[in-house]
């Protein structure tokens, strides 16, 4: 199973999950170890989280580039968006 199947899996029976950012990283590099390749990447990770959780009133863009500014850190992204 993938690192994407078994998250939307988990997701499907419990929709408020989110690894944190330092835990999702290692499930990607198990992943890679075993299959060669990632199928989810972390900046769409960590997009989808902050815009489902925290974040929910920005666009994605404005995630993004908080994100870009964050160098991916979620805290620090969030404290850009609401600065």
């Amino acid at each position: 199973m993938t690192l994407k199947e078994a998250y939307n899996l988990c997701l499907s029976k419990k929709p408020n999950i989110g690894p944190n950012k330092s835990f999702f990283e290692q499930l990607m590099v198990y992943e890679k170890s075993i299959l060669g390749s990632n199928s989810l990447n972390l900046r769409d990770y960590l997009a989808n989280q902050l815009s489902n959780g925290a974040a929910s009133s920005f666009s994605l863009a404005q995630i993004n580039r908080a994100l870009d500014l964050s160098k991916n850190d979620p805290n620090k992204a969030l404290n850009i968006l609401f600065s």
